[in-house]
């Protein structure tokens, strides 16, 4: 028999009586992965939100399609052309068109047989390879390239191609007769100015 006054040993978790310790092991094992599996939803949500905010802030400006972060170009031009012509100011928001993709038409008003083809030539030979069939215009002075809104960039580029003295005017509305309606840019080749 054990000596009463003699401490026992500590009793470890584990070893308390019968199904009560296994039942309390359990228990700690159970809450370790509850702990776990909260931390883990806890990290997955934090990952959401975090994705969710980077979305939002990054994307306040989806009106425009801006970033948020991104000033906004404002900037216009005004180009000068040969023989002190100028043309409107342009919005620069945008990359101006490749002139291979640029439809443009060359139509004769100087009553002169073959001279819109001979341009048509020159075009193609400068990179403008969606070029339409050149037609016949009403006599004018002067040549003229008239671009679509959005093309005046690429119209201002258009002149130094079609030579001196040429001037970027409006847009004509109507076409001239014998413009395609898919033209972007229209060249009319006029009389020189008496």
């Amino acid at each position: 028999m054990a000596d009463p006054r003699t401490p026992r040993p500590p009793r470890s978790a584990g070893s308390e009586g019968g199904n009560g310790g296994r039942g309390r092991g359990g228990g700690i094992a159970a809450e370790a992965a509850a702990s776990s599996a909260r931390g883990a939803l806890l990290v997955v949500a934090a990952v959401i939100v975090g994705v969710v905010l980077l979305q939002v802030v990054g994307n306040e400006d989806t009106d425009t399609g801006a970033p948020s972060n991104s000033a906004k170009p404002t900037a216009t031009s005004t180009t000068s052309v040969p023989d002190g012509e100028t043309t409107t100011p342009t919005d620069d928001t945008s990359p101006e068109k490749d002139p291979s993709k640029l439809v443009v038409q060359v139509l004769n008003g100087r009553g002169v047989q073959g001279v819109a083809g001979q341009m048509t030539d020159a075009l193609r030979e400068q990179g403008y390879t969606s070029i339409l069939d050149p037609g016949d215009a009403e006599p004018r002075e002067g040549d003229v390239v008239m671009c679509r809104k959005r093309f005046q960039r690429e119209g201002t580029t258009l002149v130094t191609h079609v030579g001196p003295g040429t001037v970027l005017e409006a847009f004509p509305d109507p076409l001239p007769a014998n413009a395609d309606p898919s033209v972007e840019c229209l060249v009319i080749l006029g009389s020189a100015a008496q």
